[in-house]
């Protein structure tokens, strides 16, 4: 898990009975909260972690808010506001279970979560990360997969969330880990 102050570098931090499988950015899921706010990917619980506004800049981040209990080596994070409400939601990328997922933030504030399924059949998921891949203005997701070599993504169709097209970008991606999307041109 990382933590991200406005005015520094993202830094490592550890959460006492917790091992971090990946660190995720630093993003707000809670609007009456400060922007310390941490996804943490751990064997099958998805979870973030909220640093409160009164505390100092050298407190721990509080209790643990699961958002899912049931994704099989959940090894890659990403929040992003995927239905397009306002709020952010999480995706993750579940290396067992070939699973891309986006769990909607019902309420808002981190407190209720709804899974949604993207794609099953991404052997070995092992990263995810969200971009406007296709300019059209809502989120899309990425995926690296490392059995198969490959990197994909998967076009937001209705702009919600509720359906989505998989595109391949490769399949010779030798062992693929990690995908990030930048606008390189």
């Amino acid at each position: 898990m990382y933590e991200h102050p406005y005015d520094t570098t993202p830094t490592r931090a550890t959460t006492a009975g917790a091992c971090a499988k990946t660190g995720a950015p630093a993003s707000r899921l809670s609007p009456t909260r400060r922007p310390w706010v941490a996804a943490l990917a751990l064997a099958i619980v998805i979870a973030w972690l909220a640093w409160p506004a009164t505390a100092r800049a050298d407190a721990p981040f509080g209790a643990k808010a699961p958002i899912a209990t049931d994704a099989v080596n959940a090894v890659s994070v990403y929040a992003a506001d995927v239905d397009g409400d306002g709020d952010l939601d999480a995706l993750s990328a579940s290396f067992l279970d070939d699973t891309i997922a986006w769990y909607e933030n019902t309420a808002g504030d981190g407190s209720a979560w709804t899974k949604h399924t993207i794609a099953t059949d991404v052997d070995g998921a092992t990263s995810v990360y969200a971009a406007d891949v296709d300019g059209d203005g809502d989120i899309d997701a990425i995926s690296a997969s490392r059995n198969d070599d490959t990197v994909a993504w998967y076009e937001n169709t209705a702009g919600d969330g509720s359906a989505w097209t998989e595109h391949t970008i490769a399949t010779d991606a030798y062992g693929a880990r990690f995908v990030y999307a930048a606008d390189v041109d």
